[in-house]
């Protein structure tokens, strides 16, 4: 079936980053067949902005309130995220995922995940908005072409995040 990328910022996206990078995949020939779900925080304040590409573009879809995202991600075959805890999920879902900060506190956690080669990081959106956005879809057609490359970063999602959390932390507490 047709390939879904879902683009998720968390609660705020003051740039709307989403738009900006939903509207340019959505323009890319390479990417004409694939499903774009955009998930739109509660704070968002570009939520009418988002609703009305959505409306301009048949293969956007905008979420907003979502209770169900483990669910969602798992649908899907790559992702855009802002950095935060959301990124966690990401990995133990196996989701090739394209990561960036717009915040101060997301800087450390896309910086560790593009080091250690688990997601593709470009960086601080604020430095160049618009050079980081081409960037995202620059990324985003590379790991859709490139099967081994999805698989690499799965197979590393994978090893991050197995589950096992807590298990390990009582199995540590009983040693104690």
């Amino acid at each position: 079936g047709k390939k879904k990328i879902m683009i998720t910022t968390g609660g705020t996206d003051c740039f709307n980053i989403a738009g900006k990078v939903g509207k340019k995949l959505a323009e890319t020939f390479e990417l004409k067949d694939t499903e774009i779900l955009i998930i739109s925080g509660k704070f968002n304040d570009h939520f009418l902005e988002l609703k009305k590409l959505s409306n301009e573009f048949n293969n956007i879809t905008v979420m907003s309130d979502v209770k169900n995202m483990a669910e969602l991600m798992q649908l899907c075959d790559y992702a855009i995220s802002a950095g935060g805890t959301t990124l966690y999920e990401l990995c133990y879902c196996g989701i090739p995922t394209v990561c960036f900060a717009f915040s101060d506190n997301q800087i450390e956690s896309v910086e560790e995940f593009g080091n250690e080669g688990i997601m593709i990081n470009v960086g601080d959106v604020r430095d160049n908005i618009d050079k980081s956005i081409d960037n995202i879809c620059v990324s985003v057609v590379e790991l859709y072409r490139n099967i081994n490359l999805q698989n690499i970063y799965r197979n590393k999602m994978k090893m991050l995040v197995d589950g096992k959390g807590t298990e390990r932390i009582a199995y540590e507490i009983i040693k104690l």
